[in-house]
C-alpha cells in the first residue's frame, strides 16, 4: 500500500469515527436536553401546583379576615345603633311632660323600701317639677322625702340617700344596668345579616 494510499485510509477512518463521535455527541446532546426539559416540566408542574394551593389558601384566608372585618362592621354598626336608641329611650323618659314624669318619679318613692328621712338627690334639670312639695305628697309614716341641696349629674331620675345607704335610680344608671339585656332584645329587631 502507497503512502498515499495509507494517508487516504486513515482520514477515511479518521472522518468516519468523527461521524460517530458527532452522531454519539448529538445523541448525547438530545438526551440530555431532554431529561432537562422532563425535569423543569417536573418543577413547573410541581411548583406550579404548590403555587396554586398556596394562592387558594392565601385567597380563603383573606376571604375569612375580610368576612371577619365585615361582621366586625356590621356589629359595631348594630352596637352603635343600639346604644343610640337607648340614649333617646332615656332622653325621652328625662323629658316626659311633667305630670307623666312626676308618676314615674312617684313609683320609684313609691317603691323605695327605705325607712326614716330619705333625702333625695335630683338632677338640675328636674328643679322646677321635683320640688320639695312634690316630695311631702309622696311622703308617709314610715319614710320622710327630702329634698337634697346636693344635685346629680345623670340624666333624670333620683338618687335616694338614708344614711350610708344610697339608691342610684336614675334613668342613665338604670339604662346602663341593664344595657347588656337591652342591647339583645333590641338586636333581635334589627334585620338579620346574611
Amino acid at each position: 500500500m502507497s503512502l498515499e494510499a495509507i494517508r487516504a485510509k486513515i482520514e477515511e477512518d479518521a472522518a468516519t469515527e468523527a461521524r460517530a463521535i458527532r452522531e454519539a455527541a448529538a445523541a448525547d446532546l438530545e438526551a440530555a436536553k431532554a431529561a432537562a426539559r422532563a425535569r423543569l416540566a417536573a418543577e413547573y408542574e410541581r411548583d406550579s401546583r404548590r403555587l396554586d394551593a398556596e394562592m387558594a389558601d392565601l385567597e380563603a384566608r383573606l376571604g375569612y379576615h375580610a368576612s371577619r372585618g365585615f361582621d366586625l362592621e356590621v356589629e359595631n354598626a348594630s352596637r352603635a345603633v343600639i346604644d343610640a336608641a337607648i340614649d333617646r329611650a332615656v332622653e325621652r323618659l328625662a323629658s316626659l311632660p311633667d305630670a307623666e314624669y312626676g308618676q314615674l318619679i312617684g313609683s320609684i318613692l313609691g317603691n323605695c323600701g327605705m325607712e326614716g328621712t330619705i333625702e333625695v338627690l335630683i338632677s338640675p334639670a328636674d328643679e322646677d317639677r321635683l320640688t320639695q312639695k312634690f316630695l311631702d305628697a309622696r311622703s308617709d309614716m314610715e319614710r320622710r322625702f327630702v329634698l337634697s341641696s346636693e344635685r346629680h349629674g345623670g340624666r333624670g331620675g333620683v338618687i335616694l340617700r338614708s344614711g350610708r345607704i344610697s339608691l342610684n335610680a336614675t334613668f342613665s344608671t338604670a339604662a346602663s344596668l341593664a344595657h347588656e339585656s337591652l342591647v339583645m332584645d333590641l338586636a333581635a329587631l334589627l334585620p338579620e345579616r346574611g
